[in-house]
């Protein structure tokens, strides 16, 4: 099998979420970017997971079947009393990841530039990506290794393009149904084939309305995505309940471990 042609910076720039979210931003999920200062970066590229000092990970009651979660959050937070204060510029983008919380309803989904830290979920307390404050967010970004990946992807870009950042996008927490998630795939320009975003499920609602959630992707595209992004070959994945909601956009490239 051929290996997987290497993406240019402009189509890496192309999909980044701060890159396409203003022109899309009537249609997709709202969102906050934070430009992350070089403390920052360095603190999540530090060994272990260490939260900073004053900012701890909030006491469940209980887990998702009533039973007490086996939490302890002393494991994550600085006792060693060797880096008690946090640094002026990492307080205010502690800061600004608050304030952002607050502004989107209190509950949020992170993300750098591209990549979700799906691969960390595991590490949360209600195996959620949803956060309701900064440890959650922290303890996510420390712990992805997609999140790792787009750091050294965006430092290489930023050696190319003077003018480009890695950014914290927080957006607006949703509940999404696994059965209304779809992914979108498009060569040339044109839309080619459309599959349930979780493949490791089967949904008969998806199977009795295939033709309807056809028909309303492809008009989705054709009025709110096609001929406005700068791509011509990539995927997106759309939320589709009462209308078709747009999520996001990425590469063919960088799809084959997000079809898992």
């Amino acid at each position: 099998m051929a290996a997987a042609a290497e993406l240019t910076s402009k189509e890496l720039l192309d999909c980044s979420l701060p890159s396409w979210y203003e022109k899309f931003k009537a249609v997709t999920i709202k969102s906050t970017f934070i430009p992350l200062p070089k403390e920052f970066i360095s603190y999540l590229n530090e060994d272990g997971i260490v939260l900073p000092e004053g900012y701890s990970l909030p006491v469940t009651g209980g887990g998702e079947n009533g039973e007490e979660d086996n939490w302890d959050d002393n494991d994550w937070n600085d006792t060693d009393g060797t880096d008690d204060e946090v640094s002026s510029q990492l307080g205010v983008t502690l800061k600004e990841m608050e304030e952002a919380i607050a502004s989107l309803g209190g509950a949020i989904l992170p993300k750098l530039n591209w990549s979700i830290p799906r691969d960390a979920v595991w590490i949360t307390a209600t195996n959620s990506l949803r956060c309701t404050c900064v440890a959650e967010i922290l303890l996510l970004l420390k712990s992805s290794t997609l999140i790792s990946h787009d750091i050294a992807q965006a430092d290489d870009l930023c050696k190319l393009d003077p003018q480009f950042s890695i950014q914290l996008c927080l957006r607006e927490w949703t509940n999404f149904h696994p059965s209304s998630e779809f992914r979108c795939f498009v060569k040339c320009g044109q839309l080619v084939a459309i599959c349930q975003r979780n493949l490791g499920s089967y949904y008969h609602s998806i199977h009795t309305h295939k033709d309807a959630i056809g028909k309303s992707i492809v008009a989705f595209f054709s009025k709110e995505i096609s001929d406005k992004f700068s791509q011509q070959n990539y995927v997106f994945d759309v939320f589709r309940s009462t209308q078709v909601f747009f999520v996001f956009f990425s590469l063919h490239q960088l799809t084959a471990a997000y079809l898992h």
